[in-house]
C-alpha cells in the first residue's frame, strides 16, 4: 500500500511543471505554487520580494478560490432546495383539490383526468425528494471543501504530501511493531495487549481483536 501511495505521489507531483531547481528552491523557503505558472493563470504580483509576503498570497489566493468554489456549491444547494419545494407544493396542492378516499371512477368521464392527476402527484413528490438528495449532497459538498485530499493547487501541497507520505511510514513502523509482538511465542496474550495498549495507544478491544 505504501509503495502505491508513493507512486500516486510521485504521479501526482509530477503533474507540477516545475524544474527540479525550482522544487528545491522553495522546498528551503518554504514556499510552493504549482498553479503560478503561465499554463494556469498568471503568478500574482507580489507586494515586495518578501518570501513571507509571497507566501501570503499564493495562499490567499488558494482560499479566495476554495471559498469561491464553496460559494457556488452552496448556490446549487439552495437552487435545488427550492425546485424541491416547488415539487412538493405543486403535489401536495393537485392532492389536496381530490376528496379524501375518493376512488378513480372508472368508466366515468373524470377517470382520464384522475388517472393523469394521480400520475402527476406521484411524479411531482418523487422529483421534490430527488430535489432535496441532491441539495444535501451539494452541501455536504460545500461543507467539505478544502478537507478532503490534498489539491494539486494548494501552494502547500507538497508540503502536505510529505507529511501525509511520513505519517503512512510511521504507521508501517507500527504495524511491523505489533506484528512482530503478535507473532512472538515468549509472551502471553495478556502481555501482548498489555504492549499493544500501552506501547502504541490501541484500546484493549482492539488489541484483542489482533490476536
Amino acid at each position: 500500500y505504501l509503495a502505491a501511495y508513493k507512486i500516486r505521489v510521485i504521479e501526482k507531483l509530477a503533474k507540477i511543471r516545475v524544474t527540479y531547481a525550482d522544487v528545491k528552491n522553495a522546498l528551503e523557503q518554504g514556499y510552493i505554487s504549482p498553479l503560478n505558472h503561465d499554463q494556469k493563470q498568471p503568478e500574482p504580483t507580489p507586494p515586495s520580494d518578501d518570501v513571507t509576503s509571497r507566501k501570503v498570497v499564493s495562499l490567499g489566493d488558494y482560499q479566495d478560490r476554495l471559498e469561491s468554489k464553496r460559494e457556488r456549491l452552496e448556490a446549487r444547494a439552495e437552487k435545488a432546495n427550492a425546485e424541491s419545494n416547488r415539487y412538493y407544493t405543486a403535489s401536495k396542492s393537485r392532492a389536496s383539490m381530490i376528496p379524501f378516499g375518493q376512488p378513480i371512477l372508472v368508466g366515468h368521464h373524470s377517470e382520464k383526468r384522475a388517472r393523469r392527476d394521480a400520475d402527476r402527484i406521484f411524479n411531482d413528490m418523487g422529483k421534490s425528494v430527488a430535489a432535496a438528495r441532491k441539495a444535501e449532497r451539494l452541501e455536504e459538498r460545500a461543507a467539505n471543501v478544502g478537507r478532503n485530499g490534498i489539491a494539486s493547487d494548494d501552494p502547500e501541497a507538497i508540503q502536505k504530501l510529505k507529511e501525509k507520505l511520513a505519517g503512512l511510514e510511521r504507521s508501517q513502523e507500527t504495524m511491523k511493531a505489533i506484528n512482530k509482538v503478535i507473532r512472538s511465542k515468549h509472551m502471553t496474550d495478556a502481555d501482548k495487549i498489555e504492549y499493544m495498549t500501552q506501547t502504541h495507544n490501541l484500546t484493549e478491544e482492539k488489541a484483542k481483536g489482533l490476536l
